[in-house]
């Protein structure tokens, strides 16, 4: 898009936003001899690994509020009442075949992660982009190396800390799949409780989520 670079930098279409050549030039020229460009196919392909698993979620989730509604811009018979299971529902007058409906959940489930991969992207694109400066203009990453901690100490934490996460992950995903599996507890009318009113408001509060992403 012409001049969007120069209004995300300067909000002014025809303002001039320097290469980053010229911007390692001026870097030198400021601060003394060296490379001030970050390592540039990291920063690239994680901005756009990081964009891409969020719209991803975000598509999904945007995609199962719309299919999951129980009322809105349906016909008589697939309305469903507040507490029940909503159609999967994407015209007006048609719910999805079983078997779209079966791949859509499993959808839902295999992207559950995306918003945390996105995040561990978003992570690596701000560290890798911000190198080599870890406060810029101020402090450099190698001059903020510990002098007392040694390549063998870095490297038994990092394999320590990448072991301990492996397995709280491993573990999550167990309980995760076991209850899915399991299901919600068959309630009898005994079992609930009166309806929880907001204000004066006559909707039940104590709704049964249909669908949660």
């Amino acid at each position: 898009i012409p001049g969007i670079l120069s209004f995300l930098a300067d909000d002014n279409f025809n303002s001039y936003v320097p290469g980053i050549n010229d911007t390692n030039k001026a870097e030198q020229a400021k601060y003394g001899p060296g490379d001030y460009r970050p390592i540039i196919p990291v920063t690239f392909w994680a901005f756009r690994w990081m964009i891409g698993f969020g719209m991803a979620s975000f598509g999904v989730g945007l995609l199962g509020l719309w299919l999951t509604r129980k009322k809105f811009m349906l016909p008589q018979h697939l309305r469903v009442g507040d507490d029940e299971v909503p159609h999967l529902v994407l015209f007006r007058n048609k719910a999805l075949s079983p078997k779209l409906g079966r791949l859509y959940w499993l959808l839902a489930i295999w992207t559950l992660g995306f918003p945390l991969i996105a995040n561990s992207w978003g992570w690596i694109f701000t560290e890798m982009g911000r190198q080599p400066w870890v406060v810029y203009g101020v402090l450099q990453t190698r001059h903020a190396v510990s002098p007392g901690v040694s390549q063998g100490e870095v490297l038994t934490s990092m394999i320590v800390f990448t072991l301990l996460y492996a397995v709280l992950a491993v573990v999550e995903v167990k309980l995760l799949v076991k209850y899915v599996k399991a299901g919600p507890p068959e309630l009898t009318e005994a079992d609930l409780n009166p309806p929880t009113k907001i204000g004066g408001d006559t909707r039940d509060a104590d709704k049964p989520m249909a669908f949660s992403y």
